[in-house]
């Protein structure tokens, strides 16, 4: 099941363009990485456009721009921040299923950055070293299970193949640190970097295995079962005492 969706702006293609899009697009959005859904401008997050699309139909806030059929404008190259792609003119379903991918790899990687950049703000008046502090304890905690709520690109020292399938096994399930040193070929001080690393991009969910919850529990119980018996035969003795008082 995908849980990420995202918007396309088809719309400002020519009619040739437009057909041969929609003619692809059904199958292309059902192998893609995440879930594409025809939308209105304003809630898009990627617009297509060809050598007759109007321009100025394009919010400056779009993330992601493929051009059909033609060359990038020069002054799409000054947006640092756009995704840029393109597609020939007769484009294949593989060819759709392709920019589609490379864009949502982008947008799971853009979307990641402006929850980090919303965290850092909201947190503007914390003290970094303890926000940092907080974040290493309950990442780094023993017994903790980790899972990745975006997909994001790695950066040096990360990019690594052996990283890269660690985010693979992050993506799938709950994994505690030694599974995961295991199966991705990671070292144990790599695997904590990273994993230190992913929490404070604000994409990794950190929690305990309900196992040792349930442990936990238990042992409490038994702690407070082994306190019982002392109350209670103390209160027994008192009472004792309080009857044969009476009877004196």
């Amino acid at each position: 099941m995908k849980h990420s969706v995202a918007g396309v702006l088809p719309d400002l293609l020519g009619p040739v363009y437009l057909d041969r899009f929609f003619a692809l697009f059904n199958v292309a959005a059902r192998k893609s990485l995440i879930q594409w859904t025809r939308t209105a401008a304003g809630d898009a997050q990627l617009a297509l456009l060809d050598a007759n699309s109007r321009g100025e139909g394009v919010p400056d806030s779009m993330p992601c721009v493929i051009y059909v059929g033609k060359t990038t404008p020069a002054t799409e190259n000054a947006r640092n921040a756009r995704w840029v792609s393109h597609l020939p003119a007769e484009f294949t379903v593989s060819d759709l299923i392709d920019a589609l991918d490379r864009a949502a790899v982008f947008l799971m990687d853009w979307t990641a950055r402006q929850k980090v950049a919303a965290a850092k703000a909201m947190g503007a008046g914390q003290p970094a070293t303890a926000t940092a502090g907080a974040a290493a304890s309950s990442a780094l905690a023993a017994g903790a299970q980790f899972q990745l709520s975006a997909w994001v690109s790695l950066d040096a020292p990360f990019n690594t193949g052996a990283c890269v399938r660690a985010l693979a096994l992050l993506t799938r399930a709950p994994i505690q640190m030694h599974q995961l040193c295991s199966h991705s070929g990671l070292d144990e001080a790599t695997a904590r970097a990273l994993i230190s690393s992913l929490e404070r991009r604000g994409v990794l969910r950190v929690s305990q295995r309900k196992a040792d919850v349930a442990s936990e529990s238990r042992a409490a119980q038994e702690q407070a079962a082994r306190a019982r018996p002392v109350r209670s035969g103390l209160i027994q003795r008192l009472a004792r005492w309080v009857r044969g008082g009476g009877r004196s």
